[in-house]
């Protein structure tokens, strides 16, 4: 009799043991298996870095060379006030600026009025810079009121030219950040027919890129992109390539980004007012669907001498009414993550996404779709 029970105990506590020693076993291939990855990882991010602070060095070492792209022009030698090692890798602006940053695929949200937030803040932003007699004097009364701006700069500008990249190199040690408004703004070769140039547009964007590399060090890299006339044009007139352009833009993890309101000093090259640019700038602001979040575009060309004699009075408009100033910084990757390439919101990104159960083939599958709301525009 004692022995008919202790068989059967014997098998259990061999078949115990036997599923014990199982998942003891996948437990321990599971961990070797995670330290190996996690070793793989370490040794990617040390390899990495290590490539950087080569990169680091060779750049400060250096006294002048020409562009790895010859094309890109003569990179002239840097002041020993511009810290390069200061700007947050991969980033468009410095570390320390990063306290009052906001990232791209934000702050286009707020530009298709999808944003969820309700703080009071101002971008203040100026294309078509840098230019030697007017970019200088808005970085010393940024300085002077303790702001910061986003400069949207051209690469052509760069080319070869000490001074403006001197005062780019200023742009960012003063605290401000840098993106990209293509390298020869020239509208005919970017939109020929009306149509974006799919091809020649992104090549546009990633010379701009490399030669800001090149005059700021590798530790920068810009990925907000504004376009000549804005990302609201192309979708005004319908153009039939915008998917094409919003995928090649994701693809790069780039974010183009237009504006809420502007003081006006775009349309024209004769004298204005300061009290009509500060009118127009208020008129666009009690406009929009938010007013929290103002994206201000001004421009900082040559020309714009009006635009100059103005900013201390918008500067402190935008004070007496509240509003933190901001600045933009790359889009996170992580908010490409199942983008659509067919937007209404005046940009490749700004839609806040949700996620969605669906069923796909007799499966339930989870997937991000758009539960956008605002007050964009709709393809043909």
């Amino acid at each position: 009799m004692k022995k008919k029970v202790l068989i059967p105990i014997i098998v259990i506590a061999v078949a115990a043991i036997a599923v014990f020693g199982t998942r003891a076993y996948e437990a321990h291939a599971k961990t070797t298996q995670e330290h190996k990855v996690e070793t793989q990882q370490a040794a990617k991010a040390k390899a990495e870095a290590q490539k950087q602070d080569k990169a680091m060095t060779e750049f400060m070492e250096n006294k002048g060379h020409w562009a790895k792209d010859k094309y890109l022009g003569y990179i002239n030698p840097y002041e020993s006030w511009f810290k390069p090692q200061e700007i947050a890798p991969g980033e468009n602006l410095l570390k320390s600026a990063q306290s009052y940053a906001v990232p791209a695929n934000e702050v286009a949200q707020m530009i298709a009025g999808d944003y969820k937030g309700n703080q009071k803040e101002v971008f203040l932003t100026f294309d078509d810079g840098p230019s030697t007699n007017n970019t200088p004097k808005i970085l010393d009364i940024l300085k002077n009121e303790g702001v910061h701006a986003t400069f949207f700069v051209i690469g052509d500008h760069l080319k070869s030219n000490p001074k403006i990249q001197q005062i780019v190199r200023r742009e960012i040690m003063d605290g401000n950040a840098v993106g990209d408004h293509t390298f020869t703004h020239i509208y005919s070769e970017l939109y020929p027919d009306n149509k974006i140039d799919v091809p020649y547009f992104m090549n546009q964007i990633q010379e701009t890129q490399h030669l800001l590399t090149e005059v700021l060090g590798p530790n920068f890299h810009t990925g907000i992109v504004r376009l000549p006339g804005g990302y609201m044009s192309r979708a005004f007139y319908h153009d039939p390539n915008l998917i094409k352009f919003n995928e090649a833009l994701d693809k790069d993890k780039d974010t183009a980004l237009d504006w809420t309101a502007e003081t006006g000093d775009a349309g024209t090259t004769k004298a204005l007012d300061i009290n009509q640019l500060i009118h127009t700038m208020d008129g666009d602001i009690h406009n929009q669907s938010n007013p929290n979040q103002v994206i201000l575009l001004m421009h900082d060309a040559g020309a714009k001498v009006d635009t100059v004699k103005a900013l201390p009075t918008i500067i402190q408009y935008f004070k007496s009414h509240g509003y933190a100033f901001k600045v933009i910084e790359n889009p996170t990757p992580e908010s490409f993550v199942g983008i659509p390439a067919k937007t209404d919101t005046y940009s490749n990104q700004g839609e806040s996404l949700t996620t969605k159960t669906v069923v796909k083939d007799g499966k339930k599958v989870t997937e991000k779709v758009s539960d956008y709301k605002g007050k964009g525009y709709q393809y043909n």
